[in-house]
């Protein structure tokens, strides 16, 4: 499954989780069964909130699950809707939180348990 993180660095496997999907600088995109991975910028981290269009910058990359520090809700819902899976990432790195997804031990995301605003720092 092809896995998406956004992160704070383009580190690979180390790169550190950022806070929230739409303004994270990069994403961190992994095949899970080939561990390839590929770092993309994103072109739409500097939005007003509510106005983040964060997918543009994935389109084409096929990717089945998320796995980030908050999102909001219509983020979620979106994604859902779309037939991808969004999780709560655990640790710091793009290789803890992978191991974790691995083991099914991440914590779905859900329209319940999202973001309010810009204004957190992980959940």
């Amino acid at each position: 499954m092809i896995v998406c993180f956004p992160t704070q660095d383009s580190a690979g496997f180390s790169a550190v989780l950022f806070g929230h999907f739409g303004s994270a600088p990069f994403f961190t995109i992994v095949n899970s069964e080939t561990n390839e991975v590929e770092t993309i910028s994103n072109r739409n981290e500097h939005h007003q909130h509510g106005n983040c269009t964060p997918m543009q910058s994935l389109q084409g990359k096929n990717i089945g699950a998320i796995i980030c520090r908050g999102m909001g809700r219509r983020a979620v819902q979106a994604l859902n809707d779309a037939g991808i899976m969004v999780y709560i990432g655990e640790g710091n790195t793009v290789e803890y939180s992978l191991q974790k997804f691995r083991d099914n031990q991440l914590t779905p995301l859900t329209v319940d348990g999202v973001c309010q605003g810009h204004g957190h720092h992980g959940h």
